[in-house]
């Protein structure tokens, strides 16, 4: 039982490293201008470049579903074990907020382009579009504080469970409590890389 549970951890932690990575990938992949471009203009750059558009969201989309199944099975390793109810609880905090993220990408995958070829076509966004971008915000806010909130409960449970050095949890604990140390609020990808730390220390074993 001790070895299968050990091997959850290990497999844990490529999850983890996986996931975040992926995620990673997909947050710097091209192109670029559209983050800090005013909304129409980054509209005509997503509509020019459809394929990168769709492979940004394949890499968060996709490493948000590795990194969820990472933190199921880390809660799974350390059921009835010092850390497991709070590694349960991050696992909870993660999987809702990864709802709400995948539910914004489906916007920007299938709400954005639209907006982006009407406004291409007829020079003006289409009407009801606002909305939607309201409702993307919205569901991209709540992802961000659940995020967060499980990077700070996931640096609390590698102090409890001595999962990594101590410094690594109260690094993860700041990095949740700070949103990202503040900035890393609203760029998605800050929340990824705890999970790639942790997951290192877990394949490693500690």
């Amino acid at each position: 039982m001790e070895g299968l549970l050990a091997g959850s951890r290990h497999a844990a932690g490529w999850l983890l490293i996986a996931g975040g990575m992926l995620a990673i990938v997909g947050a710097f992949w091209p192109p670029y201008a559209q983050w800090s471009s005013p909304l129409e203009p980054s509209l005509r750059i997503i509509h020019a470049h459809p394929i990168g558009w769709r492979c940004i969201h394949a890499g968060f989309a996709s490493g948000t579903v590795v990194s969820t199944l990472g933190l199921a099975l880390l809660a799974y390793a350390l059921r009835g074990r010092t850390g497991g109810g709070h590694a349960l609880l991050v696992a909870v905090l993660w999987s809702t907020g990864a709802v709400f993220w995948i539910a914004n990408i489906a916007i920007r995958l299938g709400v954005t382009p639209w907006a982006a070829a009407e406004l291409v076509r007829a020079g003006s966004l289409p009407g009801g579009y606002a909305a939607w971008r309201a409702f993307e915000r919205l569901l991209f806010a709540a992802f961000a504080v659940l995020a967060y909130a499980s990077v700070a409960g996931l640096g609390w449970t590698v102090l409890r469970g001595a999962l990594a050095p101590a410094w690594t949890g109260w690094l993860l604990v700041a990095w949740g409590a700070t949103g990202g140390f503040v900035v890393g609020a609203n760029v998605p990808f800050v929340a990824y890389v705890p999970l790639v730390i942790v997951g290192g220390f877990l394949v490693r074993g500690g």
